[in-house]
């Protein structure tokens, strides 16, 4: 702490080297005080993205649902649709889950064991397997129907 007198008595250049010093410390926490505020305005920006996310999703899914039932179409071909999509949309998600999951950075506080990958690899083939089957049935049905027909 400085006292009076040592404050009177400085030479000038042990007042201008303390002057610079504390104009340099209030520099940083100046500096620091922006990025705080920098910090809070990136978080107050992806809270209002994420809203804006939610709500457009759930517009469009009301859109998508008004135009279905309004051109009266048959509800059991809409669900029928859907869980083809949903069956080949599966393998990707289950994919992107294993990579997730076995991602060193992503988990380091809860590390996937040898075991659990086993079982989610067999999932994931599985996975692959069934919407593999979906596609060969509902999309390629079509081109066997027309060679059955050559050949017969």
């Amino acid at each position: 702490t400085a006292t009076a007198e040592s404050i009177f008595f400085m030479q000038n250049d042990e007042l201008e080297t303390e002057g610079q010093e504390q104009g340099e410390e209030l520099d940083k926490l100046e500096r620091q005080e922006i990025t705080l505020e920098s910090k809070e305005n990136i978080e107050k920006q992806n809270r209002r993205n994420l809203k804006i996310m939610k709500q457009t999703t759930n517009l469009v899914m009301v859109a998508i649902a008004t135009v279905v039932i309004s051109t009266n179409v048959d509800r059991i071909v809409v669900i029928l649709v859907a869980q083809v999509f949903n069956g080949c949309l599966l393998p990707i998600f289950s994919i992107c889950l294993l990579i997730c999951i076995n991602d060193e950075q992503f988990m380091e506080s809860a590390p996937q064991r040898g075991w659990s990958n086993v079982f989610l690899v067999i999932s994931v083939t599985f996975t692959i397997f069934l919407a593999g089957n979906v596609v060969v049935q509902k999309l390629l049905s079509w081109v066997l129907v027309v060679v059955w027909h050559r050949l017969v």
